[in-house]
């Protein structure tokens, strides 16, 4: 690999007028998709699925996308600090089957997991199976296509596997974090896990039952060692205004689910009381999140109303919100 020529005049910015910003080092591989994944699986390159070649043009196609220097460091990606620079993420993403217009998205996902307090070393690191998952809000969603409404956890079409295998698609999240229009989230999601009611005919118990469902004795939440935790609830529309008519405060709706998402500290074995984590103990209870503030809360999906999804969280890691540029 060869290193950036940062001190290279940028007066007419990233086109480079008759510099070649592109520094990756090249390789003589076959175009044909079958064989290149072969190709690049023998090299430890890729996933285990399909892999598109990233040929000049099309690394260029996705680079014209975004108004940014190809060797611009978007981020050091632990452990071994790699230099992710905008013209690395664009070889990837084409790798990857994306389309161009979803660059500014990808770049601002990497740039959002690089925060520290999202803690992407120690994700990568763990031995527990944990994901960044990416949540996508705004108007970008239509223009790339990606599902928001029925089958957007699973089976829909659209932009949104080739992005990242792992978004999940909210309505007014973003907003309510401080950042307005095209936006995501990232979160260190430990899987999804389906939480499902027949009965619940009110918000109150509606609530109840899904913050039930939210602890369980095993959850990273629970460890001694997860100095805090979040917790991610999406909700299926007919569900989301049941609640709303009992609470349209969100606050509340965090507040509820807080205080049911718990576990009484006499159900733990003996032993375990002495390491519980004494920020999310009140009194005879042992919480998941320290505070209501740390519960997530989104709407998406269909009109069926059986199901919301939860996304148990590492533990340790803070979600963050970045507007796409």
């Amino acid at each position: 690999m060869t290193s950036p020529a940062r001190s290279t005049d940028r007066s007419c910015g990233p086109s480079g007028c008759e510099v070649d910003w592109l520094t990756s080092e090249r390789h003589e591989a076959p175009d044909d998709v079958t064989a290149f994944t072969r190709w690049a699986t023998e090299r430890g390159w890729g996933d285990g699925l399909p892999l598109i070649p990233p040929a000049e043009g099309r690394v260029r196609a996705f680079l014209a996308r975004c108004d940014r220097f190809p060797d611009e460091i978007v981020a050091e990606l632990p452990p071994l600090r790699g230099e992710c620079t905008v013209e690395k993420i664009a070889v990837n993403a084409v790798m990857a089957g994306a389309d161009p217009a979803g660059m500014p998205l990808i770049i601002a996902a990497i740039e959002a997991m690089s925060r520290p307090e999202f803690n992407l070393a120690a994700l990568n690191a763990t031995t527990g199976s944990v994901v960044p998952a990416v949540i996508v809000n705004g108007p970008v969603r239509d223009e790339l296509a990606i599902p928001y409404e029925v089958s957007c956890l699973g089976g829909a079409g659209g932009g949104a596997p080739a992005i990242g295998r792992a978004i999940r698609l909210v309505m007014p999240l973003a907003e309510r974090r401080g950042v307005a229009g095209n936006a995501v989230t990232v979160y260190g999601a430990m899987g999804t896990t389906n939480i499902c009611d027949v009965i619940a005919d009110n918000g109150r118990s509606l609530l109840e039952f899904v913050g039930k469902g939210l602890a369980y004795h095993g959850a990273n939440g629970m460890l001694p060692s997860s100095a805090f935790c979040e917790l991610f609830v999406a909700f299926n529309p007919v569900w989301a205004t049941m609640i709303a008519a009992e609470y349209p405060s969100i606050e509340d709706v965090q507040q509820v689910l807080w205080e049911t998402a718990s576990l009484p500290v006499s159900s733990f074995p003996d032993g375990y009381d002495a390491g519980l984590a004494l920020s999310r103990r009140h009194g005879d209870r042992v919480h998941v999140a320290q505070s209501p503030r740390d519960v997530i809360v989104t709407v998406c999906g269909g009109m069926g109303n059986l199901h919301a999804l939860s996304m148990p969280s590492w533990g340790d890691t803070k979600s963050v919100t970045a507007a796409i540029q």
